[in-house]
């Protein structure tokens, strides 16, 4: 959003006429307002699949990788109507693309045959998707792609909400499977653990279960340290 209103300000100061002043304006406010409230989700994946820090930060004592297969989730992506896509973290890029962005809502505004009479015209739309792409640089090495969801109502079935460590925290139900679209990953990568054999059998043991076939498991190469 920071960058979004610094384009914008820059937008702002080149010579235009009385419309894109207006415009300009118009979006400042979209901006402005943060879009509290809407309902966009996010779920996250990662490049790596064994990396020391992230076993650090997300596993615990003791944690899975789990590989999907990048084609599955394109296609249940496509049938929810989300999104995709790998986060940006260099700055240059980052407002490369803004600059893009805001630069085709202008002329959508401006145009004659203007379709969207919203405020701002399509931002809102573009805040909500490539907005929570844009990351800061500090977290390149996660190397992260992003399910994005269009805007959900509280009240669809697959909004729901559990308990956070101080608030309710709501959440979206995203299908992993579909009728045609059977369930299903690439890999297992089992995290440092003192118990790496067991860990393993016991991974070996749900596929099996879950009858889940192919699926390759092993250990990570990252050493088990537990000072």
């Amino acid at each position: 959003l920071d960058i979004f209103r610094e384009e914008l300000e820059a937008l702002a100061t080149q010579n235009g006429d009385v419309e894109q002043a207006k415009c300009i304006q118009e979006m400042r406010e979209v901006v402005q307002d943060e879009l509290s409230g809407v309902n966009v989700c996010v779920t996250s994946f990662s490049e790596e699949s064994d990396s020391l820090s992230q076993w650090r930060a997300y596993a615990g004592n003791a944690g899975f990788a789990i590989g999907f297969d990048g084609e599955h989730l394109a296609s249940l992506t496509a049938r929810d109507h989300a999104y995709l896509a790998p986060c940006i973290y260099d700055n240059d890029r980052q407002k490369t693309l803004v600059r893009i962005l805001l630069q085709e809502v202008m002329e959508q505004n401006l145009s004659p045959e203007r379709l969207n009479p919203c405020l701002g015209g399509n931002l809102s739309a573009y805040l909500l998707r490539f907005a929570l792409l844009l990351k800061h640089r500090s977290f390149g090495a996660e190397r992260e792609w992003r399910i994005i969801t269009t805007p959900h109502s509280c009240g669809i079935p697959r909004f729901d909400f559990r308990a956070g460590a101080s608030m309710l925290t709501p959440f979206y139900r995203f299908p992993l499977a579909e009728e045609e679209i059977p369930f299903r990953v690439s890999r297992v990568i089992v995290g440092p653990t003192p118990h790496e054999r067991e860990a393993t059998l016991s991974v070996k043991s749900l596929l099996v279960r879950l009858r889940l076939n192919g699926v390759a498991v092993a250990s990570s190469e990252v050493p088990y340290r537990n000072w």
